[in-house]
């Protein structure tokens, strides 16, 4: 294995590049000065995207705490079932066979607990 510049046919493949047309372009200098406003402007980009991810954390979060606080409200407006109760306040003494019968027609005398 060689650790020169790899060859297509009689040149350097840049060479053969460069005789075709299709080689890329010289890079230019940057302006003088230039290099310290690049610099700022790097800082405050790095610095605003941080404090847009911080922010998007900080806001999930937030929204996260609201919803369980509005589902612990729910769950005890009124002395209503917690989450992990399965049954329906409208199945509360009936026969489990009528339970889905009595939520279509919780006023049929069969539904009366």
């Amino acid at each position: 294995m060689s650790s020169g510049p790899a060859r297509h046919g009689r040149g350097t493949v840049a060479e053969a590049a460069e005789q075709q047309g299709w080689s890329p372009s010289p890079r230019t200098a940057p302006a003088s000065g230039d290099g310290r406003a690049l610099t700022a402007l790097r800082v405050v980009t790095y610095v605003l995207t941080s404090l847009a991810s911080l922010l998007l954390i900080a806001s999930v979060v937030y929204g996260a705490v609201q919803l369980n606080r509005l589902v612990d409200a729910l769950q005890g407006f009124g002395g209503g079932p917690s989450a992990t109760s399965s049954t329906s306040p409208l199945d509360e003494g009936v026969p489990p066979e009528l339970g889905t019968y009595c939520l279509e027609a919780p006023d049929d005398p069969a539904c009366a607990g």
